[in-house]
């Protein structure tokens, strides 16, 4: 196993050759395959919610990647969840930002999908060099009540009874951690108090998630088993691990002359509250790869040739490789007729609730803001703290200190910066100029900006290298809103389509006051918590019951600080 360091390293050298950034092509000698391979094998755990769900439903799950010795991968940043149709098709698709090995999401059953089995896939790019075979699989049934169910209902003399959540309770977990109630006869709507003990200092340091939800008992009939046996598989073709954010790779062509643009510096932007610039610069065949956070406040990247202002050019995204489930057996289910009306009220329930989401939301959270590229260096102008001026170029001379705009030899107006140490700005060096994160070639789409959306303004005098640019300083310019980037069209910019990782939400918390009586409540998800922490001794936590009656079961999950794994649950009764 390569440490963190020579992985970087090795990473660093991948994605400089001329490739495509998911898979590296036939041409590996087996002195790099053998590189490649030292990295070792990632594998990948989710915990879930229900393997039976009705339309209408919301799917929760928490992504555990763990390497060869079962410890959290520090090999890949990005993992992926998907839901497979018995068609063969993609019918759901996440991208779930990994922070030590592990991330968490949901999605909502929307009610376009067939009742029928469904393979649950999840895996990270690097993941891809083993096969699908070493993919996460699981059997997941998804009910469509608002279409018919006659080829899948069965009378009950004729069922299996099982039950698709299988209960592990191994004597490590028995004796090294427990879950206790006040109570294991509980009323609606009613506070349960829970507390999770142990003494181990490896149950301490794990990582867990908790389910509270309600037991739904499907009898069920399976008629085809869905277990595939782990193979060992030979491939030529490589993937890069994924180790510092998603990797994307294309082409920049010339609109006139349709042939490639080769060796050509370009800037790679993502505007936003905490925005990504980067310098980056074609291979000789015009190819390049960008490897970048995709934790990202909007669903676009921007593209711009540095110190060039009259190349017509197109960006062209490699398609990345699609996944051949060829080989996936899905499950065929019986359902008991019997259940009919327990379906249809399990429907209801989930109807009122998601008539009433807005009164108990989940909630985006928002990252903090952190600090630009270039750190604590300049001077910050909060224009409200000076007479404002209706012009950019007004702002600029009134305003701004060792700062000006100018006409270059053609006529067009330039900005100029003046370094420390110099008595004038001597033009070696251009400024680089920001907009909410956008780099801008020139200050054209500024010249006519209303400068009452622009908050504060930025400026670096001194010199400033940005991968193997340099420029004479930064003027960085922040908008109230936040939106130059989203509404503005660039005439120098390309603009194409990235599909950012799915955003870290806090869950709602059902908490009975006064004012929430009246509202229904049935929930059958009483508790979710992917970031559950157990501290030494003793751990707390509360929930409230819903008004659904019956048998509900609280459920840890996860991992050991030295990689065991943790499933254990607790029954109640609400009546």
């Amino acid at each position: 196993m390569l440490n963190k360091l020579k992985l970087q390293y090795l990473v660093f050298f991948l994605i400089s050759m001329p490739i495509n950034a998911q898979v590296i092509g036939d041409n590996n000698t087996p002195e790099s395959i053998a590189v490649l391979k030292s990295i070792g094998e990632e594998k990948v755990t989710l915990h879930y919610s229900n393997s039976t769900l009705l339309s209408g439903e919301n799917f929760f799950f928490k992504f555990y990647c763990k390497n060869d010795k079962n410890l959290p991968s520090d090999a890949s940043k990005i993992g992926y969840v998907e839901l497979v149709n018995e068609d063969l098709n993609v019918v759901i698709k996440q991208k779930i930002l990994l922070k030590d090995g592990t991330g968490y999401s949901d999605f909502f059953i929307p009610t376009n999908l067939t009742t029928g089995g469904y393979k649950l896939i999840a895996y990270t790019n690097w993941m891809k060099n083993w096969g699908i075979d070493n993919f996460f699989q699981d059997d997941i049934f998804i009910i469509n009540p608002f279409k018919s169910q006659k080829n899948i209902l069965e009378l009950a003399d004729n069922m299996e009874h099982t039950d698709l959540l299988v209960i592990k309770d191994t004597e490590y977990l028995t004796k090294n951690l427990i879950i206790s109630l006040d109570e294991n006869i509980i009323k609606e709507r009613q506070k349960v108090n829970v507390k999770v003990s142990t003494t181990n200092f490896d149950l301490d340091s794990g990582s867990y998630s908790v389910f509270v939800q309600k037991v739904e008992n499907l009898k069920f009939k399976k008629y085809k088993s869905s277990a595939i046996e782990k193979k060992e598989v030979q491939s030529t073709q490589f993937y890069i691990p994924e180790l510092r954010g998603e990797l994307i790779s294309g082409f920049l062509t010339n609109n006139q002359s349709k042939e490639k643009i080769t060796n050509q510096i370009f800037t790679f932007n993502i505007p936003g509250k905490n925005y990504q610039l980067q310098t980056l610069k074609t291979d000789n065949q015009g190819k390049f790869i960008i490897d970048f956070d995709n934790n990202s406040e909007v669903n676009f990247g921007l593209i711009e040739l540095i110190n060039e202002f009259d190349i017509d050019f197109n960006v062209t995204i490699d398609n990345k490789e699609t996944i051949d489930y060829g080989k996936l057996n899905f499950i065929k289910i019986k359902l008991d007729a019997m259940l009919k009306d327990d379906i249809v009220n399990r429907s209801i329930h989930n109807q009122i609730e998601n008539a009433y989401y807005n009164v108990r939301p989940d909630t985006i959270i928002l990252s903090q803001k952190k600090k630009p590229f270039y750190g604590d260096l300049g001077a910050k102008y909060y224009l409200d703290d000076f007479t404002r001026f209706p012009s950019f170029k007004e702002t600029i001379v009134e305003i701004i200190d060792d700062v000006w705009i100018s006409n270059d030899q053609n006529g067009y107006e330039v900005l100029k910066i003046k370094s420390y140490g110099e008595q004038y700005s001597d033009g070696s060096y251009k400024p680089l100029l920001i907009v909410d994160g956008i780099r801008l070639n020139t200050i054209k789409d500024l010249i006519n900006y209303n400068t009452q959306n622009i908050k504060s303004i930025t400026i670096v005098r001194e010199k400033y290298i940005l991968g193997a640019n340099i420029f004479s300083g930064i003027l960085d310019i922040e908008t109230f809103n936040g939106d130059f980037g989203k509404s503005t069209n660039y005439s120098d910019a390309i603009k194409f389509t990235i599909n950012p990782t799915s955003p870290k939400k806090k869950y709602f918390r059902q908490a009975y006051y006064s004012d929430s009586i009246r509202i229904p409540d049935y929930r059958h998800i009483l508790y979710w918590n992917p970031e559950f922490i157990i501290n030494k001794k003793d751990t707390h936590f509360d929930f409230y019951t819903s008004d659904v009656k019956g048998e509900f079961i609280i459920s840890i999950k996860g991992f050991t600080f030295s990689g065991k794994p943790v499933d254990i649950e607790k029954e109640f009764i609400v009546q």
